[in-house]
C-alpha cells in the first residue's frame, strides 16, 4: 500500500519541481527578449504576471504534497509506538480495545484448540515484523516464528486441481506457550 503511493508521489513532486524549473526558464527567455526589445515592457508584465501566477499553484501544489507526507510520517510513528510496545498497550486497554487488537492482528478466525492458537492468515505488517525479529529469514522448517505454526499442507481439491495432500488443514499457529 505504502510502495506504491509513495512512488506516486515521488514522481508528482519531481514533476511538479521540473514544472517549475520550465516556468523560471521562460521567466529568463522573456527578459532576454525584453532586453533585447523584442518586446515590450507591458508584454513582459503580462507574462511575468502568468508565469508567477503559474508557479505560486505549483508551489502551493508542492507544499501541500509536503503536509501529506509529514502528516503521514506521524502517522506511521504514532502506529510504530504501538506495535513495539504492544503489550503495554493491550494491558492498559478495556475488552472491546483488546478484541479490536487482536482482530487487527489476526484478521481471520483466531481458534483455541485447547493445546494452540490457530488463525488462516496472520496481519502482514505482523508477519513482516517477525521476519524482521528472525534477522529476515525463515528457519528451514518454513516457519516463520517458534511462536507461530504455518501449516505446509494444501487444500484438498475443488474447482482447482489438487496437490498430493490427502488433509486439509490450512492455518497460522499460534503456540501456547
Amino acid at each position: 500500500m505504502v510502495g506504491k503511493n509513495t512512488h506516486d508521489s515521488k514522481k508528482y513532486k519531481k514533476d511538479l519541481e521540473e514544472e517549475i524549473v520550465k516556468l523560471d526558464a521562460n521567466l529568463s527567455k522573456a527578459q532576454d527578449m525584453l532586453v533585447d526589445s523584442k518586446i515590450d515592457h507591458e508584454d513582459y508584465a503580462n507574462i511575468k504576471r502568468k508565469i508567477s501566477s503559474e508557479k505560486i499553484k505549483i508551489e502551493d501544489k508542492l507544499n501541500e504534497l509536503k503536509k501529506d507526507v509529514d502528516s503521514n510520517s506521524e502517522l506511521q510513528n504514532q502506529n510504530i509506538n504501538i506495535l513495539t510496545n504492544i503489550l503495554a498497550v493491550y494491558d492498559k486497554v478495556d475488552i472491546r480495545d483488546k478484541l479490536r487488537l487482536i482482530g487487527s492482528i489476526f484478521p481471520e478466525k483466531l481458534i483455541f484448540d485447547g493445546f494452540k492458537y490457530r488463525t488462516a492468515r496472520i496481519n502482514e505488517v505482523v508477519r513482516l515484523m517477525l521476519l524482521i525479529d528472525n534477522k529476515l529469514g525463515a528457519t528451514k522448517n518454513g516457519q516463520l516464528s517458534e511462536f507461530l505454526e504455518l501449516s505446509g499442507q494444501v487444500e484438498l481439491p475443488g474447482i482447482e486441481p489438487g496437490s498430493k495432500q490427502e488433509t486439509k488443514v490450512l492455518s497460522t499457529c499460534l503456540s501456547c506457550y
